[in-house]
């Protein structure tokens, strides 16, 4: 026998639906689940014939990223000062942590460029 989850479920319930709620409409990325140590914690109770309940054990550390629709982004931020560019990120909460985020416009008076192919961001995550 063999035990399949679909990957969003599985992320469902390790996570919660409360921490997935965090991430609103934004997509998002669960990162390290292959690496986590799996286990059945009730091996001799649990039988796939008897269908009875599983209960597994997941050990280790996986992340919840969220995914910053970078192109639409920059459509948005195209042709703005860098002082008009907070209340469009503000609108990306969900996935982008306001307080550490910054923005550098060269030369300094101009505004964001109006092209967005020439708009430059940088993703870092934690």
């Amino acid at each position: 026998h063999g035990i399949l989850f679909k990957k969003n479920d599985l992320v469902l319930r390790v996570a919660g639906g409360q921490a997935l709620a965090t991430f609103e409409s934004f997509p998002y990325e669960a990162s390290g689940l292959e690496s986590l140590d799996f286990s059945i914690a009730n091996q001799k109770d649990f039988s796939a014939d008897k269908k009875n309940t599983l209960i597994i054990k997941l050990k280790g550390e996986a992340k919840l990223i969220g995914s910053i629709p970078v192109d639409t982004l920059k459509k948005k931020l195209s042709g703005m000062s860098l002082s008009e560019t907070e209340a469009v990120l503000r609108s990306y909460k969900p996935v982008i942590d306001i307080d550490s985020s910054s923005g550098e416009i060269t030369p300094p008076w101009s505004k964001v460029p109006s092209d967005p192919g020439r708009i430059d961001i940088k993703v870092l995550t934690k």
